[in-house]
């Protein structure tokens, strides 16, 4: 039976892809777009990558515990680093922030957009605190869950339960792992565009890590 905090967590992600597609199509009926507006949108877009990228770290390093050669030795030290409230502190401290993303839009695009399409993803964007980012972080504490007690049942000598449970995981994450690589390519896709039609070439996305 799937996992109900991932099914929940993976709806989430894809309503904020839809959001994005439907941001590329506002942006796509511009005959031009200014290099301030271009960067200010980048700005806000990556916040929310920046939370995005933190996540899928996570469950990329849980799930790979599924493939490693030598389990016994080589999980328990990842698994420390994922348990408990770990996962979850780590990816608050990405530095996502709906604060920042609402500032930007109200001070710097609201005008250009002048849209009410525009403002009704912003507006989601702008609460994704109680949104995408709250179950984003139930993903964490789902992560760090699952390795505290794999961690634990290794410690109690039981290799192969703790591996099979590393399998049921890493399957449990698959959908979340996807749909969130597939937000944040077009979400770079959108905010690339929009730097390149201003002839803004150079500007990286802000990273999550440290």
């Amino acid at each position: 039976m799937p996992e109900p905090t991932i099914i929940i967590a993976i709806e989430a992600v894809s309503k904020t892809l839809d959001l994005l597609k439907n941001l590329e199509t506002l942006i796509d009926k511009f005959s031009a777009v200014s290099k301030k507006e271009a960067i200010e949108l980048a700005a806000a877009l990556d916040e929310v990558h920046k939370q995005l990228e933190a996540v899928f770290d996570l469950t990329e390093q849980y799930r790979r515990l599924a493939f490693q050669r030598d389990f016994a030795q080589d999980a328990p030290p990842v698994l420390a680093m994922l348990e408990g409230p770990k996962a979850r502190v780590r990816v608050q401290h990405s530095g996502g922030s709906c604060q920042i993303i609402d500032n930007i839009y109200t001070k710097h695009l609201k005008g250009w957009f002048n849209s009410a399409k525009a403002d009704k993803i912003f507006a989601v964007l702008s609460d994704a605190d109680q949104q995408l980012f709250y179950q984003m972080e139930q993903v964490c504490e789902y992560i760090g869950k699952e390795a505290r007690d794999v961690n634990d049942t290794i410690a109690n000598g039981q290799v192969a339960a703790a591996y099979d449970r590393v399998q049921t995981g890493q399957k449990a994450l698959q959908g979340i792992d996807s749909a969130l690589a597939q937000t944040m390519l077009v979400l770079l896709r959108v905010r690339n565009e929009a730097l390149k039609r201003s002839g803004v070439t150079s500007l990286r996305p802000a990273s999550s890590a440290p």
